[in-house]
């Protein structure tokens, strides 16, 4: 049987190959193709898949961490714009309650003034109409502290929408940023995977080795 086939080209060089191989790595492929070098071929060729399989692996991490902080970038976006648009409504929401509350009193100044000056043109004439004069006073307050037990009860409400929002918002994040974490816990078991690939494509090509240097002593 005729022997292992050379190779001609200069990248197949053992000593070209080793660049970039851990040190671990190194003594292991070593370790791994002492018996070969009685055959340069075969150990030239090992320590190329070795050297491919290296660069591979630091390719595969390197678009690890950066499919992981692009993941981490777009969940922190999607959660600032999230944010601000419950900003927006909320801000919203209080400029009307507050237009609307600044109307309110408006109307009650106005009729403040509008009974005192009433009051001061009948001022001759109080006493036998003091009781109509203070009840129309009487009327106003109630008016007003009716309108004000509703702004104050809407205020509440507001307060427990934006308490309850919030609350929502955090629970989201903390969703959204499991979500990445679960991502990322997945980006590196199939790096865990990669690297028993690895492994068993490393003993695969050894016992293939064996089996070709067996049939070049014995052929």
């Amino acid at each position: 049987m005729a022997g292992p086939r050379k190779r001609s080209n200069e990248a197949l060089n053992p000593k070209s190959a080793n660049h970039g191989i851990p040190s671990g790595l190194e003594k292991e492929r070593r370790a791994d193709i002492s018996e070969f070098e009685v055959y340069p071929e075969l150990k030239s060729d090992i320590d190329n898949i070795l050297a491919a399989l290296q660069q591979v692996q630091q390719r595969t991490i390197s678009d690890g961490q950066k499919k992981s902080e692009e993941l981490l970038d777009s969940t922190a976006g999607e959660i600032m714009s999230m944010i601000q648009q419950a900003k927006e409504n909320m801000e919203t929401e209080r400029e009307t309650l507050s237009k609307q509350t600044s109307k309110l009193c408006k109307e009650y100044d106005a009729a403040l003034k509008a009974e005192a000056t009433k009051y001061k043109a009948a001022y001759a004439a109080f006493c036998e109409a003091k009781d109509s004069h203070l009840q129309a006073y009487e009327d106003i307050f109630a008016k007003f502290e009716d309108c004000k037990e509703q702004l104050l009860s809407k205020f509440d409400q507001l307060r427990k929408k934006e308490k309850g929002a919030y609350a929502n918002l955090q629970q989201i994040c903390t969703q959204k940023f499991d979500q990445a974490e679960q991502s990322i816990k997945k980006m590196k078991q199939e790096e865990r995977s990669f690297q028993m690939l690895k492994k068993s494509l490393g003993t695969i090509l050894v016992g293939s080795s064996d089996d070709e240097a067996d049939d070049t002593v014995y052929g």
